[in-house]
């Protein structure tokens, strides 16, 4: 918006413009600011950039005084990324990188770097909703990522995939082979934590977000 244009708008509008801008700022600079906090953050910003190249996302934010800290530039280019192809979804490689950023870690691409189940529980979770913000749906899961996954959750001691893992369970399965009897067991617990008040309540806070 140019400035003759701002200048246009009602007081209280140029106030609340003013507000979000600040807001915006704030996010873009602090290290922990979620990934799909950080597209939003952007777009209130610069509006609409998701076809900008990443060297010309950077200098403009440059050129408003913005130093993005290196956890929020992997952060954005993996979502970004995930919105432009979203390979998270049939590439190994490119779901544990994603994890990864997602949980503000500066990433190495010629290294491999095993997430934590938690990691790829959130990096699931925080995927969806950057998808359903576009209006897209997530993808089913294909082998790589499920495989991945359920190596992560064999080597955790896991007999039982979160929810959001829920694609790794064949995988799992086969890695923990005599455990079946541990598993009814689990389940019950899970099943017995699902139906808490608590549970429901944190549930129903998720879907505010």
């Amino acid at each position: 918006m140019t400035a003759e244009a701002e200048l246009r708008q009602p007081r209280g509008q140029r106030k609340a413009a003013s507000a979000d801008g600040v807001a915006a700022r704030q996010l873009l600079v602090a290290p922990t600011t979620a990934a799909v906090v950080l597209l939003s953050a952007t777009k209130a910003l610069l509006g609409d950039f998701d076809t900008w190249e990443p060297e010309s996302l950077w200098l403009e934010l440059e050129r408003r005084g913005l130093e993005v800290p290196a956890p929020n530039r992997v952060k954005l280019q993996a979502a970004l990324t995930l919105l432009w192809v979203p390979s998270f979804y049939w590439d190994g490689v490119v779901f544990e990188k994603t994890a990864l950023a997602f949980d503000h870690v500066v990433t190495n691409p010629d290294a491999l770097e095993e997430a934590t189940a938690a990691q790829l529980a959130w990096a699931v979770r925080e995927a969806a909703w950057i998808l359903s913000r576009q209006g897209a749906l997530p993808h089913d899961f294909a082998h790589e990522p499920a495989a991945y996954t359920a190596v992560v959750l064999h080597r955790e001691g896991l007999v039982e995939a979160p929810e959001s893992l829920a694609f790794a369970q064949l995988q799992l399965d086969r890695l923990n082979r005599g455990g079946d009897e541990m598993r009814p067991r689990v389940e019950a617990s899970w099943q017995a934590l699902v139906d808490s008040v608590e549970y429901k309540l944190l549930k129903d806070e998720e879907k505010k977000i």
